[in-house]
């Protein structure tokens, strides 16, 4: 598993979005195009990290995600307008790219998968009750109900759901005041509440059998992460290191059996209460 991080250079700016962070899609000098992200402020560093150590985490769970690179601007666009008038290029010199998926869909402009044919055709519908144990095990507060954060990309003769924006995970915290042993996850606000994944549970023969199977499945790629966990941190550029405190603060968050009990727990309550 590679968690290697390219580093690469914006050589132009195509457009800004006017979302989150208001990031900005540019062509970087491996001629891939990116959307890139800065701090808003210097107390941002952490949602930017959060971006980098997300990403690779999801390799751990198997859950598809863009392929990032860390990005700084090419010395000739200091004179661009864009560099001169958005102040947060200021906060750092390396900035986060996320490389843009071409003939995506955003989930929230596709249909519900209430029927059986809509449904069939996503490649990995159950994809989605992963991502959402994901995002109560990191405690993302941005993929909700009303904000998806996942892409339906083509794959083969279907849809591929792809996770995307990190950087309000860890409870929207600083690494340093994250809590190891609390959850602080709505269930209003998990991504099971959407029409397509509760399409997606009310089709699962969710028994016994199917419960025990996904616990050991969320144990697994805790494992998995906890394996890695020293190469994720290493693989975060040089600007954003963090700190031998930082870093034990995280793997208490990540790694805590008494957490991840809460973890699990309230992952099958919210299914529960939808099936």
């Amino acid at each position: 598993m590679n968690f290697t991080i390219p580093h690469n250079t914006v050589i132009s700016f195509a457009k800004v979005y006017g979302t989150g962070h208001k990031p900005y899609l540019i062509l970087a000098d491996d001629y891939e195009q990116y959307v890139l992200k800065t701090q808003n402020n210097k107390q941002d560093k952490d949602a930017i990290v959060k971006e980098f150590l997300c990403s690779n985490l999801l390799k751990t769970w198997y859950i598809d995600t863009p392929e990032i690179a860390s990005l700084s601007l090419n010395q000739s666009l200091a004179e661009n307008h864009i560099f001169r008038d958005d102040k947060t290029f200021a906060m750092s010199s390396v900035y986060f790219g996320s490389k843009y998926v071409g003939l995506s869909i955003d989930v929230e402009k596709l249909f519900t998968a209430k029927s059986k044919a809509t449904y069939n055709l996503f490649h990995n519908p159950g994809i989605i009750l992963d991502i959402a144990l994901f995002d109560i095990w990191t405690e993302n507060d941005d993929r909700k109900p009303s904000n998806y954060n996942l892409l339906f990309v083509p794959f083969l003769k279907g849809l591929q759901i792809i996770a995307i924006d990190h950087a309000f995970t860890f409870a929207s915290l600083p690494f340093i005041d994250i809590n190891q042993v609390r959850v602080s996850f709505s269930d209003n606000d998990s991504i099971l509440n959407i029409p397509l994944a509760k399409s997606i549970i009310k089709r699962l023969n969710i028994n016994s059998e199917w419960i025990h199977k996904a616990e050991e499945k969320f144990y697994l790629c805790v494992l998995k992460s906890k394996e890695n966990i020293n190469k994720i941190f290493e693989s975060i550029p040089t600007e954003f290191t963090l700190n031998q405190q930082e870093r034990d603060k995280i793997e208490g968050f990540l790694f805590s059996d008494e957490r991840n009990k809460i973890v699990f727990d309230q992952f099958k309550y919210i299914i529960s209460s939808i099936k």
